[in-house]
C-alpha cells in the first residue's frame, strides 16, 4: 500500500469518527510529510463540514487534531470556510441532522460548495521571495493585510512593500534570479503573470535583471515614466513628479508618460524625466566621480521642507509682532534691512515620518557626477536643533558599477547639540557604521543620499549646510 492509499484510508475513517489513536498519529505524520496531502486532507474537510456529514463524538474527540491541520493552510483560505460555515442554519438532534433539515441543508451547501470549489480563486503563485531585509519594513499582500517583514525568507505573492525610514532596505528575489532592491523611504508594488511588473511609486530601486522571455519585458512604472527591461543592471529614483534612471548593464527603453516619447537609455547612461518639463529627453553619458560636494540644499531635499532665508525672517518678524515685541513699521524697516535680492540661501527642515523627525538630501536631484566615499572623506553639517534631541546621520551608499551598497550611520548625542543653537559638526568617514555589517566598509563606494533623523517625536530642527570633502585635496569642487 503507498502513501496516497494509506492516507485515503486513514482519512476516511478519521472523517466518520472511527479513527483510533494510533492512525491519527500516521496520519499526522503522513500530513507533515507531503504538503499536496495536507491541501487534500483540507479539502476533504472542509467538504465534509459543509455537508454536515460529519459525526458529533469524532470532532470532539479530534479538535485539537482538525486545529492544528487547519493552522498549516494559509488564514484566508480557513476565514473563508470558517465563515461560511457560521452561515449554515446547523441544528442537530442527537448524533446525525435529522432527515428532512439534512436534505434542506445539503440543497443549500451545495450550492455554496459549487462556489468553493470552481469559482475561488486559486492561491497566487510564488512571485518572490525577501532575501535580505533591515529596518521598517512592512507588506501589503492579498486580502489586504498588512504585516511587519521581520525576517528573510518569506515567499511574497506579489503586492505592496513599503519601506518606510531613511535606514530601511529590502531585497527581492524572483524565481529567475531576478533582484530588487527597495532603499529608504520607498513604496512598491509588484507582480508576475505574463510578465514581471514593477510600480516604484517613489523612492530609490536597483536591480539586477535576468534575461526575460522574448515579448515579454519586466516593466518598471513610476508616476512619469515606464521603462522596459530584457535583462540588465539599473538603478531608478522616483518622486512624485521626475524619475531618474542609471543604467550600468544592458540597455533600459524609457517612455515618457506625459508625450509618449521614448529613448533607449545604454550601459554607462542615465536620464531624468520629469512630468513638468516637456524638452527633449537624452540620455547622458556617466561623469567622472568626485570626492567632494557641497550640496544645493534646495534643489537636493528628497524628504523635508525648505525654506528660504527670507521667508524664514519674515515669520520671525510676523511673530515679533503678533507677541508685541516690535511694532509693524518696526518689523518692515528689519525686513528691508536684512533682505536682498538672492534669496537661494535657506535651510532644510526636518518633517514627521513613521519613525520620527526626518531629512533626506540626495547629489543625484541635480548632478551627473557620482559622489566617491575614500578614506580621506570627512563629512561636515551645520543646522540649528529647536528640540533637546539627538540626531542619527546616515549615508545610503552604492557600488560603481551599479547595485546597492549598503546604509551607514552615526549617532550624534544629546551632549554635543544645545538646543535653539546652531553647529557644525565635522565626522570622519570611519565613524559611520552599518548596523547590520559592523566590518563592512563603505570606502570605494558612491553616495546615493544621506539623511538626518531625530527619534523623538515631535522634533524641530533644519539643516542649513551640508559638505563632503577630501583631505587629501583630490576631486573637491
Amino acid at each position: 500500500m503507498n502513501d496516497n492509499e494509506h492516507f485515503e484510508r486513514l482519512w476516511n475513517d478519521y472523517l466518520e469518527g472511527e479513527l483510533h489513536d494510533g492512525g491519527i498519529a500516521d496520519l499526522q505524520q503522513l500530513l507533515a510529510s507531503d504538503d499536496s496531502l495536507l491541501r487534500a486532507a483540507a479539502d476533504s474537510f472542509q467538504v465534509h463540514r459543509l455537508l454536515g456529514l460529519k459525526a458529533e463524538d469524532s470532532e470532539i474527540r479530534h479538535e485539537d487534531f482538525v486545529r492544528s491541520t487547519m493552522e498549516r493552510l494559509p488564514s484566508s483560505e480557513t476565514k473563508f470556510v470558517g465563515d461560511v460555515v457560521k452561515m449554515l442554519p446547523v441544528r442537530r438532534t442527537g448524533k446525525t441532522f435529522s432527515h428532512f433539515l439534512f436534505r434542506g441543508v445539503v440543497a443549500a451547501t451545495l450550492l455554496l460548495l459549487l462556489a468553493l470549489l470552481f469559482f475561488r480563486p486559486s492561491p497566487s503563485p510564488e512571485v518572490a521571495r525577501v532575501t535580505r531585509l533591515h529596518g521598517a519594513v512592512q507588506w501589503t499582500g492579498e486580502g489586504g493585510i498588512v504585516q511587519d517583514l521581520h525576517k528573510a525568507g518569506q515567499v511574497l505573492r506579489g503586492g505592496t512593500m513599503e519601506s518606510q525610514s531613511a535606514d530601511a532596505w529590502a531585497e527581492l528575489t524572483y524565481r529567475d534570479g531576478t533582484t530588487v532592491t527597495v532603499s529608504g523611504r520607498s513604496l512598491l508594488t509588484f507582480s508576475e503573470q505574463e510578465q514581471k511588473i514593477v510600480h516604484l511609486r517613489y523612492g530609490t530601486l536597483s536591480a539586477n535583471v535576468a534575461p526575460q522571455p522574448t515579448g515579454r519585458p519586466m516593466l518598471v512604472l513610476t508616476p512619469s515614466a515606464q521603462m522596459n527591461v530584457l535583462g540588465t543592471q539599473f538603478n531608478v529614483d522616483a518622486q512624485s513628479e521626475s524619475t531618474r534612471l542609471v543604467v550600468n548593464e544592458g540597455r533600459v527603453r524609457l517612455k515618457r508618460n506625459t508625450d509618449g516619447k521614448e529613448v533607449d537609455v545604454e550601459a554607462q547612461q542615465s536620464i531624468t524625466t520629469s512630468i513638468n518639463k516637456q524638452d527633449g529627453l537624452v540620455p547622458v553619458q556617466r561623469a567622472e566621480a568626485i570626492s567632494g560636494w557641497k550640496s544645493d540644499l534646495e534643489a537636493d531635499v528628497v524628504y523635508g521642507k525648505w525654506v528660504s532665508r527670507l521667508w524664514s525672517l519674515g515669520a520671525r518678524l510676523k511673530k515679533a509682532v503678533a507677541e508685541g515685541e516690535m511694532t509693524k513699521a518696526a518689523a518692515i524697516r528689519a525686513y528691508k534691512r536684512d533682505a536682498h535680492f538672492d534669496d537661494s540661501t535657506g535651510s532644510v527642515w526636518a518633517a514627521a515620518s513613521p519613525v520620527g523627525s526626518l531629512i533626506v538630501l540626495s547629489p543625484r536631484r541635480l548632478m551627473e557626477q557620482p559622489v566617491l566615499i575614500d578614506a580621506n572623506t570627512r563629512v561636515v553639517v551645520g543646522g540649528r536643533l529647536h528640540s533637546q534631541v539627538a540626531i542619527r546621520i546616515g549615508l545610503s551608499v552604492g557600488h560603481p558599477d551599479g547595485g546597492f551598497a549598503g546604509k551607514y550611520s552615526t549617532h550624534i548625542p544629546v551632549s554635543q547639540l544645545a538646543d535653539g543653537e546652531e553647529f557644525e559638526i565635522e565626522l570622519p568617514i570611519s565613524e559611520f557604521r552599518d548596523k547590520t555589517n559592523q566590518d563592512s566598509s563603505l570606502i570605494g563606494s558612491e553616495l546615493t543620499d544621506l539623511w538626518f533623523v531625530a527619534e523623538a517625536s515631535p522634533a524641530k530642527f533644519e539643516i542649513t549646510n551640508v559638505e563632503f570633502t577630501d583631505t587629501s585635496g583630490r576631486g573637491n569642487p
